[in-house]
């Protein structure tokens, strides 16, 4: 369990196969702000990461395969970590997502300069 599961889970089983993760964060960016107040993280990629993987990771938990497969095709690529080190790839052939995997949807790196600045505003707003 972590802060915020409960609005993401909502937000999945009320739009199904028409969840968006940037939708999720623009909808519930007053909770959001809230709270990552208490966040160590000032590094919006972090954030940003830590999000999308838990988006992708209740989808899979709470869609039907189906569903759950169309929402994966968004997935281009992901990132894990090593040991420190950041490496890329692409999705596995199972769609597992397994232990460090955090897989990245296309709308985030088509859409990067939109996602660092909403983190970056998020940011500025917990600070005040």
């Amino acid at each position: 369990s972590y802060p915020g599961q409960n609005i993401l889970i909502s937000y999945i089983k009320e739009r199904k196969g028409k969840s968006s993760y940037r939708g999720f964060l623009n909808l519930h960016r007053d909770v959001i702000v809230f709270i990552i107040s208490s966040s160590l993280s000032k590094d919006w990629r972090d954030l940003d990461t830590s999000w999308a993987r838990r988006f992708l990771e209740e989808a899979k938990e709470l869609l039907n395969q189906t569903i759950f497969l169309a929402l994966k095709e968004k997935v281009c690529f992901f990132y894990f970590a090593k040991e420190g080190q950041l490496l890329v790839g692409s999705h596995p052939e199972s769609g597992e997502l397994l232990g460090l995997f955090a897989l990245v949807k296309t709308e985030r790196s088509q859409h990067a300069e939109v996602l660092q600045t909403y983190w970056q505003g998020v940011i500025e707003e917990r600070k005040k």
